[in-house]
C-alpha cells in the first residue's frame, strides 16, 4: 500500500507542492502542521520533487524532513521536464505562475492518488488550485486560506467548490473569500514555537538595530522599508538597519538601497536574526493574513511595527506594538520609528504568545475541524 499508517489514527495528507524548494509562509505552516498532526495520525507530506523542475532542495525543506525522521512519510512527485518553462519565471514575480504550476500538480497528484487502493481520511491544501483535482478516495478535501488578493479574484474564488472544508488563517481572509462559498469558514490562526523563539539574555549594544526578515516582494513593502532606512540613515548613525530574505525584487533593493541596508539573505536561524534586531518593522501592503515573523518577534520580545490588518490590530494591541496605516507617508513612519525604538518601555509580548498561539492547540482545533 501507498499509505500505511499507525493503527486506529487516521491518515492526513499534507499537500504543499512549493515546499520542496520555495519558503513562504503557507510552506511554514504546512510544516506545522504536519509536524503536529504526526504526533497522533499517520500524515503524509506530497510536494514536487525540485530536481524534475530544475530547482534545487530548500534548506528549510530538508532540515523539516531529517528532523521528522520516520514520523512523516514524504512523498517527492516528479514532473515532466516539458513543463519546464513555467519554473523560469522566478517564484513571487507572477501569479499566473503559481496557476499554472498548481493545475498541472493537481493532475499529478491525481494520478497518484489512483494507485492507492485505500481511503484517506483528509487532505489540506494552502493555495486553492493545488487540490481541485484531488481523488475521490479521500473523504475530506480540505483548505487552509492563508491570505486575500490585491484585487478581487473571481477565478480563484470559483474553486472553492471543489472544498468541502475550508478555514481561514484570520477574520479578514474570512470575510473575503465566504462571498464564493455557502460554507462556513472557521478562523483557526498560527502558532509559533516559542522554544526557538524566545528572548535574548544578551545586552543590546548602543546603536539600535531595525530588522526585516521574509520574502522580497513588493507586496510585503520592502521599498518602504528602503525608504524609511535611507531617510534615517542619513541623519542618525545610530539606528542600522538589516534585511533578511530573497525573492525577485532583492536585485532592484540592493541597487538602490544597499548603502543603508545591510542585507543578509537567507538566514538559516531566524530566532537569531530576530533577537538581534531591537525593531521589527513589516510595512506590507495586501494580502497577510497572519505574518509569523510578528508572532515570532514577539515571542522574543521585540518591539514591531506592521502595516495594518485586523489580525494585526489584534496581535498589537494592548502596546504590544504598532500598527500602522498604508495612507502614512514615509516620513509618518519615520517619526514613529525612531520614538518608538527610542522608548525605553519593555516589550511584553511573549506571555500572549504563549497563551494564544501554541501550536499544539491550534493543531488540535485544525484536527477537529477537518474530520
Amino acid at each position: 500500500t501507498l499509505f500505511r499508517s499507525k493503527d486506529q489514527n487516521m491518515k492526513i495528507i499534507i499537500n504543499q507542492p512549493r515546499a520542496s524548494y520555495y519558503v513562504g509562509g503557507a510552506e511554514i505552516i504546512s510544516f506545522q502542521h504536519a509536524k503536529y498532526l504526526s504526533e497522533t495520525d499517520s500524515v503524509f507530506f506530497i510536494t514536487i520533487n525540485p530536481l524534475s523542475i530544475g530547482k534545487n532542495y530548500s534548506s528549510h525543506y530538508l532540515e523539516f524532513k531529517n528532523k521528522t525522521h520516520s514520523d512523516i512519510r514524504f512523498i517527492e512527485l516528479l514532473f515532466d521536464d516539458k513543463f519546464g518553462y513555467i519554473f523560469e519565471i522566478p517564484e513571487g514575480a507572477n501569479r499566473l505562475r503559481w496557476n499554472w504550476e498548481s493545475l498541472i500538480y493537481s493532475k499529478y497528484l491525481r494520478n497518484f492518488m489512483e494507485k492507492n487502493d485505500e481511503k484517506i481520511d483528509a487532505s489540506i491544501s494552502y493555495y486553492i488550485l493545488d487540490g481541485i483535482s484531488i481523488s475521490d478516495k479521500i473523504t475530506n478535501n480540505c483548505l487552509y486560506l492563508c491570505g486575500t488578493p490585491k484585487e478581487r479574484d473571481d477565478f480563484q474564488g470559483s474553486f472553492l467548490i471543489f472544498y468541502n472544508k475550508i478555514i481561514s488563517i484570520s477574520e479578514e481572509v474570512s470575510e473575503y473569500w465566504q462571498r464564493y462559498t455557502k460554507i462556513p469558514l472557521p478562523i483557526i490562526s498560527t502558532g509559533v514555537d516559542y522554544q526557538r523563539f524566545k528572548p535574548t539574555t544578551k545586552k543590546k549594544c548602543k546603536v539600535k538595530i531595525v530588522g526585516y526578515i521574509g520574502r522580497i516582494l513588493e507586496r510585503k513593502g520592502v521599498y518602504i522599508f528602503g525608504e524609511i532606512a535611507k531617510k534615517i540613515s542619513q541623519n542618525n548613525s545610530n539606528i542600522n538597519f538589516v534585511m533578511a530574505g530573497d525573492g525577485p525584487e532583492l536585485s532592484k533593493l540592493k541597487s538602490l538601497y544597499g548603502k543603508y541596508i545591510d542585507f543578509r539573505g537567507i538566514v538559516n536561524k531566524p530566532e537569531e536574526f530576530i533577537r538581534e534586531c531591537d525593531l521589527l518593522v513589516f510595512p506590507s501592503l495586501y494580502g497577510e493574513g497572519v505574518q509569523g515573523v510578528v508572532l515570532e518577534g514577539m515571542a522574543c520580545n521585540v518591539k514591531i511595527i506592521a502595516g495594518k490588518s485586523k489580525a494585526n490590530e489584534r496581535l498589537l494591541s494592548e502596546r504590544r506594538g504598532i500598527v500602522i496605516d498604508r495612507s502614512m507617508t514615509v516620513d509618518e513612519m519615520v517619526l514613529i520609528i525612531e520614538k518608538y525604538i527610542n522608548n525605553s518601555e519593555k516589550c511584553r509580548s511573549r506571555d500572549y504568545i504563549k497563551s494564544n498561539h501554541d501550536w499544539k492547540k491550534i493543531t488540535k482545533e485544525l484536527r477537529r475541524q477537518i474530520v
